[in-house]
């Protein structure tokens, strides 16, 4: 009995995990494929995800494969 619940745990988690994997892979799908430049960052400002439109802003740093890790200047 108790390896039928154990059982039934793991494919409801599965289920659950396949379902999360395909939503996140038509959200980057879909902002991918976005005009518009798109940056998600983490709580503390690292990058997580951008599209190709927003990698385009910052042409220099495109190449090394973090366009977002620049310094910036002050205008002062």
């Amino acid at each position: 009995l108790l390896l039928a619940a154990r059982t039934g745990v793991a494919i409801e988690t599965a289920t659950l995990y396949a379902g999360e994997a395909g939503r996140r892979a038509w959200l980057q799908t879909v902002i991918e494929q976005m005009p518009e430049a798109v940056v998600i960052v983490d709580p503390q400002g690292g990058l997580l995800l951008h599209n190709q439109a927003a990698a385009a802003l910052f042409p220099t740093r495109a190449s090394v494969g973090d366009p977002f890790a620049h310094e910036l200047t002050d205008p002062s």
